[in-house]
């Protein structure tokens, strides 16, 4: 009885772990149900990319994917994938103030896109590695990655 009783919390507890938690997959866990949701979100994110009421589209792909997110968290536990709910949140921010200011959703991925940046480099600086100090890291980074364009040639040869 007493495990009964664990199991049955109450709204308060189901409320407690939807906020700890927020998560479709309470509903149900089967293989079913979570290709189901799959295919909500890309069907969400086809008709919001088409322009079918995007905010709308864009708070369901929010949900599906902060879903994912939650139980998936080792293998999406990434800082883009943390940047990817922020900016559909931002993006329902930005478009729900947009009557106010049009240029709001213009501020706030600009916003958005100078954090990310910053927090990057801080990081990146914050390694204590020798080459990001002193600024040879990206000569590494453009000499062995491949830049498939009309100026690859130029910047190979180019003086440092």
């Amino acid at each position: 009885m007493k495990t009964l009783r664990k199991r049955n919390l109450g709204w308060k507890g189901w409320l407690n772990r939807l906020y700890r938690f927020p998560c479709l997959f309470w509903i149900s866990s089967s293989d079913g149900f979570i290709k189901f949701i799959a295919h909500i979100g890309l069907l969400s994110s086809l008709l919001g990319l088409v322009g079918f009421y995007p905010p709308l589209c864009s708070f369901i792909s929010l949900m599906v994917y902060l879903s994912f997110k939650v139980i998936g968290q080792p293998w999406l536990g990434l800082q883009m994938h943390a940047t990817v709910i922020e900016g559909n949140f931002a993006y329902l921010l930005g478009k729900s103030l947009e009557y106010w200011n049009p240029f709001v959703l213009v501020f706030i991925f600009r916003f958005l896109t100078w954090r990310v940046m910053l927090g990057c480099g801080a990081v990146k600086y914050g390694t204590g590695d020798k080459t990001w100090r002193d600024g040879t890291a990206m000569h590494l980074h453009f000499y062995t990655q491949p830049l498939p364009n009309s100026f690859t040639h130029f910047f190979h040869y180019s003086p440092d």
